[in-house]
C-alpha cells in the first residue's frame, strides 16, 4: 500500500482479544518515525486513527526530568534536618527497636514498644521514623521492584553516604509517581543507585522498604492503632467477606449482590490529587485516571460532592471490561482476561518503548512490518482498555471515615448515598452524551436464605461466579467482616505464602514449573500448579505467531514471587504421599496484593466440605 493510496479501514470485533489478525501493509520501506507516521495515518480501525494514537504516545519525555530532584515530606516538621544527625545514630536506633519488637512475642508488649520508641523521639525525629513506617505499609506508595533488585550491590560504598534523609525523600518521590512519567525500569536504576550509595544499616532500612514489611510479625492495622494519636499512619483499609458457612449470621431482610469478576479498586476522588488505589497493598494503578478525570468534570460541573460531604471520598468497586456483544456472561470479560489487560495498560509506558525501540532497529528491514504490527496490536488494547473498562461500585464513604479503619458507616447507609450518587451521575451523562462508567452492582434485597440461594444459583448458571450476601446494619470496616458479609461462590479457596519454586521441565526449561507454598503456620506445604507462560517467565518467540514456540525472558528472576500471598483453588483437603496435609488440585488464581498474611491450616480446616468464599 502506497502512502496515497486510500487509506485502510479494518472492523475489528476484538482488535485486542484475537492474535491471529495482521496488516497486509508493507511498512519495511520507512526509514524513520516521520514516514512511519504517514503510513499510520492510512490505517483506521473501527473508526481508531491509529496514526494518532502513536503521536499521543510518542509525545512522552525520553525520562522525567524530576527524578534528579528533590521534594519536601509531607506532614513533615520544619526543624527536621537540624535534628537529623549524619553519625547514623537514628538509623542504629531504628534497627535496634525492629529487632527488640521482633524478638517480643507479646502483642501487647510489642505495640507498648513501639509506642515508647515513636514518643522518646524529638519532633523531628519522630517525622522520620512515622515516614519510613509508612514508606513501608502504605499504598500511597508503589516503587515498581522487588529485593532481587539490589540483592547483587554488596560491596560497602566507601565514599561519603548520602545524607540518609535525602534517599528517603527520593524514595517517596518514586513512590509518589502515579502518572506514568517514571518507567518502572527507570525507578529500579534509581533505587540501585540509592541503595549503592547508602551504609550497611541505611540499606537494612531501605530492604524493608522496597520488601515493604520489616519482618516483625506486626500488620498494617496494629501500626495505625497504636501510632493513630500522630494521625500520620496512612493504611489503606480493605475489608474481607466472610466464608459461605456463616451465611448463618444473615438477619433479613439482607442485601444481595452479584459477586464480581473484576479487578477490586478504592477510587479515591479528591480535588487535588489523581490517586486510585486497588487494595491495601497493591498500589496506584494509572487506569484509574480515566475514572477520577472523569469524576473531577462531573463534580465542577454539578457540585455534587460538596453537597453531601467534603472531599476525597471513597468508592469501592471493580474495574471490569465489558464489551458490548462479546461472548463473554452480560458481555463482561473474565478476571483471568480482564485483569491481565489492566495490567497490560499500567505497563503501557515501559512496552511503549521497548517497542518503539524495536521499530527504531529494524528501519528499512522487512522485521519492521512485525514489530510495527505488535506495537499497533498494543496501541489497540490500550485504547479499548479506556473505552470500555467500568466500575461495578458497591459502597460510598467518606475518605476520612473510610482510613479509620471503620467507617461508621453501615451497608444500607452507603447503599443510600452510592445510589443517590449515581442518580445525578447518569444524569450528567446523559444530557452531555457521555458514557456512563459508574454502575451499581446488580443486586436486590432478599427476604430470607432461600432467595438469596436462588440468585446465588441463577449466576451459576449464566456462568457467574457467585453472589455477596449482607446485613443491611453491618459496618463497612478493615479486615474480614464480622457483621454479616458472606460471599457464596462455587468452589474451595485459601490464601497461601510463597516460599519456593519447582523448576519447570520440558519447553519450560529454566523458567517456573509450579510455586511452593504453604499455609502462615507452615503445618501445609502444597505445589500450585496452573500459572500462564507469561507467569512462569516466557513470552512468545513471535507475539503474533503462536507456533514459533515460547523463550525466557531476558533477566527473568524464578525467585520473584517468593513472600508473596497467592489465591489457590483446589477441590478438597487431602494427604500427600507421607500422610502430611495437602490439597487437592492446587491451581493458582492470583496474586493476593491485597493482604500480607496467609491462611494458616486450621483456617483453612474449618472450611473442610464447605464452599469458601
Amino acid at each position: 500500500m502506497s502512502m496515497t493510496d486510500k487509506r485502510l479501514e479494518l472492523n475489528l470485533k476484538e482488535p485486542f482479544f484475537k492474535e491471529d489478525w495482521a496488516f497486509k501493509i508493507d511498512f519495511s520501506k520507512c526509514k524513520n518515525f516521520e514516514e512511519l507516521f504517514l503510513y499510520l495515518d492510512k490505517v483506521v480501525i473501527e473508526n481508531i486513527n491509529v496514526g494518532q494514537l502513536f503521536r499521543d504516545m510518542y509525545k512522552l519525555p525520553e525520562r522525567c526530568p524530576l527524578l534528579d530532584t528533590f521534594i519536601p515530606f509531607r506532614g513533615f516538621s520544619q526543624n527536621t534536618l537540624n535534628e537529623f544527625k549524619i553519625d547514623e545514630s537514628f538509623e542504629k536506633g531504628f534497627l535496634e527497636i525492629l529487632n527488640d519488637i521482633k524478638n517480643t512475642s507479646s502483642s501487647k508488649e510489642k505495640n507498648q514498644k513501639l509506642f515508647d520508641y515513636i514518643n522518646s523521639l524529638t519532633v523531628g525525629l519522630r517525622d522520620i521514623a512515622l515516614k519510613i513506617i509508612n514508606l513501608t505499609y502504605s499504598s500511597y506508595y508503589t516503587y515498581n521492584v522487588s529485593l532481587s533488585a539490589v540483592k547483587d550491590i554488596t560491596e560497602p560504598f566507601t565514599n561519603v553516604p548520602n545524607l540518609f534523609i535525602d534517599t528517603l525523600l527520593q524514595f517517596e518521590f518514586l513512590g509518589s509517581n502515579d502518572s506514568g512519567e517514571i518507567l518502572p525500569g527507570e525507578c529500579k536504576n534509581k533505587i540501585r543507585e540509592l541503595y549503592t550509595s547508602s551504609t550497611e544499616d541505611q540499606r537494612e532500612i531501605l530492604r524493608y522498604i522496597i520488601d515493604r514489611d520489616f519482618k516483625i510479625k506486626m500488620s498494617e492495622k496494629s501500626f495505625h492503632n497504636v501510632l493513630s494519636f500522630t494521625d500520620k499512619i496512612r493504611i489503606i483499609p480493605y475489608q474481607r467477606c466472610e466464608k459461605m458457612d456463616k451465611l448463618n449470621r444473615i438477619e433479613y431482610p439482607a442485601l444481595c449482590e452479584r459477586k464480581a469478576d473484576g479487578k477490586f479498586q478504592n477510587i479515591i476522588y479528591d480535588t487535588l490529587s489523581s490517586s486510585g488505589f486497588t487494595s491495601n497493598r497493591s498500589g496506584k494503578l494509572s487506569h484509574l485516571n480515566v475514572i477520577i478525570n472523569e469524576l473531577k468534570e462531573f463534580d465542577i460541573a454539578t457540585k455534587y460532592f460538596n453537597s453531601i460531604w467534603v472531599v476525597p471520598l471513597v468508592i469501592n468497586g471493580e474495574a471490569i471490561i465489558k464489551v458490548p456483544g462479546c461472548n463473554a456472561p452480560d458481555g463482561i470479560f473474565p478476571r483471568e482476561i480482564g485483569n491481565g489487560l489492566f495490567n497490560s495498560y499500567d505497563s503501557r509506558y515501559t512496552t511503549f518503548k521497548t517497542l518503539v525501540n524495536k521499530v527504531t532497529d529494524s528501519f528499512s528491514k522487512t522485521s519492521l512490518n512485525r514489530n510495527v504490527e505488535e506495537l499497533i496490536k498494543h496501541l489497540l488494547e490500550w485504547y479499548r482498555v479506556a473505552q470500555y473498562m467500568q466500575i461495578e461500585a458497591w459502597n460510598i464513604i467518606p475518605f476520612n471515615s473510610w482510613l479509620g479503619l471503620n467507617s461508621g458507616f453501615d451497608i444500607l447507609k452507603s447503599k443510600s448515598y452510592l445510589r443517590d450518587f449515581l442518580a445525578k451521575y447518569k444524569e450528567w451523562c446523559l444530557t452531555n452524551n457521555r458514557e456512563i462508567r459508574i454502575q451499581e452492582i446488580e443486586g436486590d434485597f432478599v427476604n430470607n436464605e432461600e432467595e438469596a440461594l436462588t440468585i446465588y444459583n441463577n449466576n451459576l448458571k449464566k456462568g457467574l461466579e457467585g453472589c455477596v450476601v449482607k446485613n443491611l446494619k453491618a459496618i463497612i470496616e478493615h479486615g474480614t467482616s464480622t457483621e454479616g458479609i458472606i460471599k457464596l461462590k462455587d468452589f474451595k479457596e485459601c490464601d497461601l505464602r510463597v516460599i519456593g519454586y519447582n523448576p519447570g521441565t520440558d519447553k519450560y526449561y529454566g523458567g517456573v514449573g509450579s510455586l511452593i507454598c504453604q499455609t502462615e503456620c507452615g503445618g501445609m506445604i502444597v505445589s500450585a500448579t496452573g500459572l500462564t507462560d507469561d507467569q512462569r517467565g516466557f513470552k512468545r518467540l513471535d507475539p503474533n505467531d503462536s507456533s514459533l514456540g515460547i523463550i525466557l525472558k531476558e533477566g527473568w528472576d524464578n525467585n520473584s514471587y517468593n513472600g508473596l500471598i497467592v489465591n489457590v483453588k483446589y477441590n478438597m483437603l487431602s494427604k500427600d504421599k507421607k500422610g502430611k496435609p495437602s490439597l487437592s488440585l492446587p491451581n493458582v488464581v492470583d496474586f493476593r496484593n491485597d493482604v500480607v498474611v496467609a491462611q494458616t491450616y486450621e483456617e483453612i480446616v474449618k472450611g473442610k466440605n464447605k464452599k469458601n468464599g
